[in-house]
């Protein structure tokens, strides 16, 4: 039997490396509070059932948040994603402005429709949990890859699979 449950610390004839649209799990995992906090915790980054501003100022919101900006920059390239920046800046210096206005900005600057991404990495609770298992025939050099969600709410996300090593 062919098949392999995908791990990279294993190695062995594929080392397999995911990179979902920048969503760096060697970050996550160099992060032992955030893990922490999202085992007990799946709330929302944009949490409405708060009713403590300060129970807002917590590891969701800030480096989950961190990770979401930065897949949302992978996504929307360096230089529209700084011009979105620089022009929420100038229109909100000051003022009162929140997740809406941001997403409005951003899709206003790129051009591209944003709905999904901001409704399931900031409005939806928790984050991919996915489990990878491949087949390798070796007469034909060929590797099947399947990919499943196992949390409750799926997400839409790009991801690349880069194989390396092998015979």
């Amino acid at each position: 039997d062919n098949t392999r449950q995908a791990d990279p610390q294993a190695g062995g004839l594929f080392d397999v490396m995911l990179v979902a649209a920048g969503f760096y799990k060697q970050q996550l995992k160099s992060s032992p509070i955030a893990i922490e906090y999202f085992k007990k915790s799946q709330k929302p980054i944009v949490d409405s059932s708060a009713t403590d501003p300060m129970k807002l100022i917590n590891v969701n919101s800030y480096k989950k948040a961190g990770f979401v900006l930065h897949m949302l920059r992978t996504q929307l390239g360096d230089s529209t994603f700084w011009r979105a920046v620089r022009t929420y800046y100038a229109q909100y210096a000051g003022k009162n402005a929140n997740t809406e206005d941001l997403q409005k900005i951003l899709e206003e600057t790129s051009g591209k429709n944003l709905a999904q991404f901001f409704k399931q990495w900031l409005y939806t609770p928790g984050h991919p949990n996915l489990q990878i298992s491949y087949t390798y025939d070796p007469a034909k050099k060929l590797a099947n890859f399947t990919l499943n969600q196992l949390q409750t709410i799926p997400f839409e996300f790009p991801i690349e699979i880069q194989v390396m090593g092998g015979t």
